[in-house]
C-alpha cells in the first residue's frame, strides 16, 4: 500500500459504472465521443461536490493520446471548470508506458502502477489538488497520482472518479 501522507486525502467515485453510466462512460473512453462528456458530468452531478483545489486530470500516454485524439480525464476536468469556475492544470505527465489496465487485477494494476506519475515541471504546484478520473476500479491510478502530487509538495490531494467500475 502507500506511507502515511503520501496518498489521496480522499478517494471518491459518484456513482457506479453500470447501466447509460457505462455505456457513456465506455462511448467516451473508446467510440471517440467526446461530445458526451457535458452529459456524464451532468448524470454524475460531479460538478457539485468537489472538494476546494485546483482540479488535475489523470494523463493519458501521449502515444494513446495521439491514437484517442483527446484525453476523457481533460475532457471532464474541463468542463467541471466550466461549470463550476474552478481552475485547473494539467501538472500530471506519464512518466512510461504502463499498457492498458482493463483485465488486470488490483495487485498487478499496483504493480504496474508504481512510479507511473510524475508532477510537470513549471510554477509551484497548489496548496490543494482534485485529481480527477473517468473510472476508479482498484485505485492504483489515482493512488499514484496522488503520490506524484504529494512528491511535488502538494499539501491537500483529493482524488474523484466519474464510477466505481
Amino acid at each position: 500500500m502507500c506511507e502515511a501522507g503520501e496518498g489521496p486525502d480522499s478517494m471518491i467515485a459518484m456513482a457506479r459504472l453500470e447501466g447509460p453510466l457505462r455505456h457513456a462512460v465506455h462511448r467516451l473512453k473508446y467510440g471517440d465521443r467526446p461530445q458526451l462528456t457535458a452529459h456524464i458530468v451532468e448524470a454524475t452531478l460531479l460538478a457539485r461536490r468537489l472538494a476546494p483545489g485546483t482540479l488535475v486530470p489523470v494523463p493519458l500516454h501521449p502515444a494513446r493520446r495521439r491514437r484517442r485524439g483527446y484525453n476523457q480525464a481533460e475532457l471532464l476536468v474541463r468542463e467541471i471548470a466550466r461549470r463550476t469556475s474552478v481552475p485547473w492544470r494539467d501538472a500530471l505527465e506519464r512518466a512510461g508506458s504502463q499498457g492498458p489496465q482493463v483485465g488486470r487485477g488490483g495487485a498487478a494494476r499496483r504493480e504496474v502502477m508504481a512510479g507511473a506519475f510524475r508532477w510537470r515541471v513549471g510554477p509551484a504546484p497548489p496548496a490543494s489538488v482534485v485529481i480527477v478520473d473517468d473510472v476508479l476500479t482498484t485505485g492504483a491510478t489515482l493512488l499514484e497520482c496522488a503520490r506524484a502530487a504529494r512528491a511535488a509538495g502538494v499539501g491537500r490531494v483529493e482524488t474523484l472518479a466519474i464510477a466505481l467500475g
